[in-house]
């Protein structure tokens, strides 16, 4: 069950209306095609009436000599006048049209494309076409756009589009060009609005087959920043990139229906200037680049499939990114490409770190995030000699390469110790910005002059500040930067008096104890607790700090970035960790935003915390349902979002009871989610307010699930409800959940109607049926309902390396799908998993299944019988 869809109208919408060809007079279907979006004229070749007339005056700043302005600047007042403006002006007199046709519009980005037959609100069955967007706003969400369907309806062209109307339903409306072909008339269509602004657009995309470069008119397009080329014709590439300028910033060719493993963009063509020197470029084809050409490449991100690139030239072009030679602010190369890589060459001369066990601990969310966009293969870190902080991925199986920042490079200095000297008046806690922003080794000091001077041009040189009564004092400090505040802090006792009263801004705090590893700190994994620190909602803004808080012998060791850290004689690491996160909550008089606890024992006994009443996001990590209600009694009724996830227990048996799931901090949330078994009734999960929420369920039966779709169908389900996603190893009978619905399913017509939509909800949930539900109160809103298979695990691989695996044994999987072409493949998976199993499928990938056959013995097996 997942997001509302509006891409996927309901059926039976009513016959687009035809008009006439009355567009054919002198203020033409081109100067006022406005009106097929925005006016409800039918007949837009209208002379202005008086009303559009005092409109426009009062548009332009009521100029009452509109007319005796010379030319120029009656066009520098048509060039900030939007097009829905110009078209209202152009109709007033023919010298109004004159200047509007001679001003240029700003277009940003222009489509022509003829590979989408189908066009499922305008004709049940498919129909050769051109779609002709135009894009005059950057934004595309601006709304200042419009979609053309161009035709051949006999010996005339048809062009339909939707017709917005405010607060009706999107009309189907059509327009008849008599005698002329729909591929030609789009084309046109298409040039006279690169025209309309100097073809001076800057962005272009085309995927035609047989686009007419004979009779375009196009000679250049000099501002064009952005290009993407869909055919099966070298020349019209080269056609199309001689229009552009040499220097661009993205370019994209596509092989249309021509074999992608075979066309090929030939050498000279690679040689152009539009692509040695672009900033970013996607190939959907074979590129024969040289070696030489990859070397001289100027593209931070490139992807294409490779014909002659060597690995030598590979491992030259790495060789001069980690001397500081290659492309600045490289990104990624994606070198596609069948033949066999010679590793050892690739890496030959290169100092690098393979992806061992030990690597990806370190690295663990970097690693999933690359295998997760890039794949995975033989993967190793290789280091810059530049700078030790930044590294490239050579992925070997798929030859992706990709700067990274999170992992350093190896031999960092040892952190530097300084002694507990802090322990004074003005003690660690309150001067911790220390730490991060001042060099003194001992922030306790007491003010300089020149700290003073600061402080006082910061707040407004107020000379009579320790006249000022208390309030007063602390109004000016509510405006300070916590630095600013330190400053303020160590000139007096009373000024410290001052600060220390005066709330400071904290948005989140973080506190996670299960992290073993920071590799910049030290070389093996030790016992941890991590405290994060946000003082302002925008993550990026700096504002925020991480610190580090371990045992060394009795002492506790804190350590923050700069390979930094300080000693606290004789206390808990823990114990220390959580007063210090704690102590700030108090500065904020614990009202903060957002809070994050991944703990298995916080000491709750010997907590501070009585409540946090303007929390609106919490985490909340732990093995123990009384931890859960614990943080949960904390913060107040009506919370943004709510997550709760079992540490080390087995989520597929640790559960949150049904009366902890009662509290209302759950089921009045907006967004929740839980990683472990949660035991929702059917009567809690339909009063849920969640218009977003996941979790294990136990208890939730089909007829509950078909219920909470009804309400949805009828207008009383959750307001703007986003996705659920409910997941369980049981099997689900989907007939059950869609009984007494009117829906649709997600076979052959819908996914050609919505092919997008279809490919990206199978990328997210894979899910094994669908099928697509509608509103009763809004006919444009409709629901997907997915029902994923249960496995546990899915291989469909040719060459699976189980030589080099590290897999040992998959005790607790209860579904396998494995897909091979090779017996003994199939015969390994089966040894990995028990005995008994759930559901077993064994898939020829592409050996002949009316020939490949798996063996008795194999069949024998118990993970079979």
């Amino acid at each position: 069950m997942s997001t509302p869809s509006e891409d996927v109208p309901k059926e039976g919408e009513e016959e687009p209306k035809e008009e006439t060809n009355e567009l054919a007079s002198e203020f033409n279907f081109f100067d006022l095609f406005d009106g097929m979006e925005h006016e409800n004229d039918k007949d837009p070749s209208r002379i202005a009436n008086k009303s559009d007339m005092i409109s426009l005056i009062k548009f332009i700043g009521g100029f009452e000599k509109w007319n005796e302005l010379n030319e120029d600047c009656r066009m520098a007042v048509v060039k900030f006048l939007e097009y829905k403006d110009r078209c209202k002006l152009g109709i007033c007199s023919k010298r109004d049209y004159e200047t509007v046709k001679s001003t240029p519009l700003d277009v940003y980005k222009i489509s022509i494309y003829d590979n989408e037959k189908y066009h499922y609100s305008f004709r049940e069955e498919d129909f050769d076409n051109v779609v002709v967007e135009v894009q005059l706003h950057h934004d595309f969400n601006s709304g200042k756009r419009f979609e053309l369907i161009f035709s051949q309806l006999g010996e005339d062209t048809q062009i339909q589009w939707y017709q917005y109307i405010p607060k009706q339903r999107p009309k189907n409306r059509s327009l008849v060009l008599k005698s002329c072909n729909y591929y030609e008339e789009a084309v046109k269509f298409a040039e006279k609005w690169m025209k309309k602004c100097n073809f001076e657009l800057k962005d272009i995309k085309i995927e035609m087959k047989n686009y007419p470069m004979d009779k375009s008119k196009i000679k250049s397009l000099p501002k064009c920043k952005c290009i993407r080329i869909g055919s099966d014709d070298v020349e019209t590439f080269r056609w199309w990139l001689q229009k552009v300028p040499n220097q661009l910033k993205d370019v994209e060719l596509v092989a249309l229906d021509a074999d992608r493993e075979v066309f090929t963009i030939p050498s000279d063509l690679l040689n152009a200037p539009q692509i040695m020197q672009t900033s970013d470029f996607y190939f959907w084809c074979r590129a024969e680049f040289s070696d030489e050409q990859l070397l001289n490449l100027k593209a931070s991100s490139l992807s294409f499939d490779c014909v002659n690139i060597t690995d030598g030239g590979i491992n030259e072009y790495i060789k001069r990114w980690i001397n500081g030679k290659g492309v600045p602010k490289f990104k990624r190369a994606l070198l596609w490409g069948n033949k066999a890589r010679d590793y050892a060459e690739l890496t030959r001369g290169l100092e690098y770190r393979q992806w061992d066990a030990a690597f990806e601990e370190e690295a663990a969310g970097f690693c999933g995030d690359f295998e997760r966009v890039c794949g995975r293969g033989n993967c190793v870190q290789i280091y810059s000699k530049i700078d030790p902080y930044e590294s490239l991925t050579l992925n070997v199986s798929n030859p992706i390469m990709s700067p990274s920042e999170e992992v350093p490079k190896e031999g960092e200095e040892e952190p530097k110790e300084e002694t507990n000297e802090l322990a004074s008046e003005f003690n660690f806690f309150d001067l911790f910005d220390g730490m991060e922003h001042e060099n003194d080794k001992v922030p306790s000091r007491i003010a300089n002059k020149s700290d003073m001077i600061s402080l006082i041009k910061f707040i407004g040189g107020f000379e009579k500040w320790n006249e000022l009564n208390e309030d007063c004092r602390l109004a000016v400090v509510k405006f300070l930067e916590y630095k600013d505040r330190c400053k303020l802090g160590i000139c007096s006792k009373r000024d410290y008096e001052t600060v220390k009263s005066t709330p400071l801004d904290v948005y989140k705090i973080s506190i996670y104890d299960n992290e073993k590893y920071h590799y910049s700190f030290r070389k093996e994994d030790f016992d941890n607790v991590v405290v994060e620190l946000q003082l302002h909602h925008d993550y990026n803004s700096c504002k925020q700090y991480q610190l580090i808080f371990s045992q060394l012998g009795e002492d506790t060791q804190i350590q923050w970035y700069k390979n930094r850290s300080l000693v606290l004689k004789s206390c808990n690491y823990y114990k220390e960790a959580v007063k210090f996160a704690e102590k700030w909550m108090k500065k904020c008089n614990f009202e903060l935003k957002d809070i994050k606890i991944e703990m298995k024992n916080y000491p709750m006994d010997k907590s501070k915390i009585k409540s946090l009443p303007k929390c609106k996001f919490i985490r909340i990590g732990s093995d123990d349902v009384e931890t859960f209600r614990w943080w949960l009694q904390k913060v107040p009724n009506q919370m943004k979002y709510v997550k709760l996830f079992a540490l080390d227990a087995d989520r597929e048996m640790f559960t949150i009871p049904s009366n902890l799931l009662n509290a209302p901090q759950i089921m009045e949330t907006l967004e929740f989610d839980i990683w472990c078994r949660a035991d929702f009734s059917d009567e809690q999960f339909l009063n849920l307010k969640a218009n977003t929420l996941g979790f294990r369920c136990v208890n939730i039966t089909d007829q509950g699930i078909n219920m909470y779709i009804k309400k949805w169908v009828n207008g009383n389900g959750v307001p703007d409800f986003k996705n659920a996603i409910l997941r369980t190893n049981e099997a689900r009978d989907i007939n059950k959940m869609i009984r007494g619905l009117e829906c649709r399913q997600w076979q052959g017509d819908f996914e050609n109607e919505e092919p997008y939509f279809c490919r990206y909800f199978y990328n997210l949930y894979e899910p094994e049926r669908c099928v697509q539900i509608y509103s009763k109160v809004d006919p444009y809103e409709s629901l997907t309902l997915g029902v994923a298979s249960d496995w546990d695990i899915k291989i469909e691989m040719k060459n699976y390396p189980m030589d080099k695996s590290k897999i040992k044994s998959l005790p607790k999987c209860k579904c396998i799908r494995i897909g091979s072409d090779d017996v003994e493949t199939f015969r390994w998976w089966l040894q990995k998993v028990p005995n008994q199993l759930k559901d077993v499928e064994l898939v020829a990938l592409d050996a002949d299944r009316e020939v490949f056959t798996i063996p008795s013995d194999l069949l024998n097996a118990p993970q079979v019988t």
